[in-house]
């Protein structure tokens, strides 16, 4: 054992300012701990942990508890195999699925039979093959079809939603037939040109600027599918929207000629000719709903009824208008 004072280095620290004090002051003692009074128990020491026994044969290189760690960390590991291993075996799956059912929704004059057909599926092909843009634009090329939303439910389903073009107006062509147009002018279908629900517009046709951009040559460029795109058909369209807002609903079964761009003429059913302005047609309007409203008076209501045409196109004047009845 090498002794304590061979240990220590040959100069000596210098001693600090109270450790001088001290020596100096020796008189100037530490205050010593208070000794225990006589009779005080003294606390007994623990007792020592009893030594374990020698296990038998080769002692354990692992400490204790690590073998339940071991397998709870196995245990995990499998676990999270088994679930990568799963969703591949299913996303496998699923890519390989084919296409067994067809869900189609919006359909009203359409068959979901037809619908499939022009959509170009085919029976056995896989689900992820089929891309719902190409199902799409190949429906949207028929004329009755607006828009279409195709979407693929895994694992074996296409679900197709449908929606038509709903017709608001009908305009005459040269052939006697009528061109069946939606809000957008794009003509629906052609139809003979008979009385129906929806209004007859008379004189767009000849008036028409083009079709789908391309001038117009003949009566056939009038096919399914085509624009449309006439003054007098926007004439008469705002026309009608201005006699709805006015309260009259019946000129929506009736014939409306915009030939002449300063009038239009109305005829149809039991009443007589109206002939309206362009412009200023919402007042005229009005004054036509309080002279054939439920308050109007009987004997205008009774001469309105034997006339054969009413030009109503003096009816906004600030005097209080004028109206021509012509028998």
């Amino acid at each position: 054992m090498q002794d304590y004072k061979a240990r220590r280095p040959a100069k000596r620290r210098p001693r600090s300012f109270t450790t001088q004090l001290r020596g100096r002051l020796h008189w100037l003692k530490r205050r010593r701990r208070r000794p225990l009074p006589k009779g005080f128990p003294s606390v007994p020491p623990l007792p020592a942990a009893p030594a374990p026994a020698a296990a038998a044969g080769r002692p354990s290189r692992f400490p204790a508890g690590f073998a339940w760690r071991r397998l709870l960390d196995w245990t995990y590991a499998a676990i999270v195999a088994g679930v990568l291993g799963g969703a591949l075996v299913q996303g496998w799956s699923l890519s390989q699925a084919s296409l067994q059912q067809v869900r189609v929704s919006g359909a009203v004059s359409l068959d979901p039979v037809q619908v499939v057909r022009m959509s170009g599926l085919a029976a056995g092909m896989r689900l992820r093959d089929v891309d719902p843009y190409a199902v799409s634009s190949r429906l949207r090329q028929d004329p009755r079809v607006d828009a279409v939303d195709a979407r693929r439910v895994y694992p074996h389903t296409l679900w197709i939603d449908v929606r038509e073009r709903s017709p608001d107006a009908r305009v005459l062509l040269d052939d006697g037939q009528a061109a069946l147009v939606d809000p957008h002018n794009v003509v629906i279908r052609l139809e003979p040109s008979r009385a129906g629900d929806l209004p007859l517009i008379r004189g767009a046709w000849g008036a028409v600027e083009s079709v789908r951009g391309s001038a117009m040559e003949g009566a056939d460029s009038a096919r399914p599918g085509a624009v449309l795109q006439a003054a007098g058909l926007t004439r008469a369209r705002v026309f009608l929207t201005q006699a709805r807002h006015a309260g009259v609903t019946a000129f929506d079964r009736a014939i409306l000629d915009v030939s002449d761009p300063q009038r239009i003429v109305v005829t149809g059913g039991a009443a007589p000719r109206l002939v309206f302005p362009v412009e200023g047609a919402d007042a005229v309007l009005l004054v036509y709903r309080q002279l054939t409203g439920p308050d109007a008076p009987a004997t205008v209501a009774h001469a309105l009824s034997l006339a054969g045409e009413a030009d109503f196109r003096f009816a906004q004047e600030p005097d209080g208008g004028r109206v021509y009845l012509i028998p």
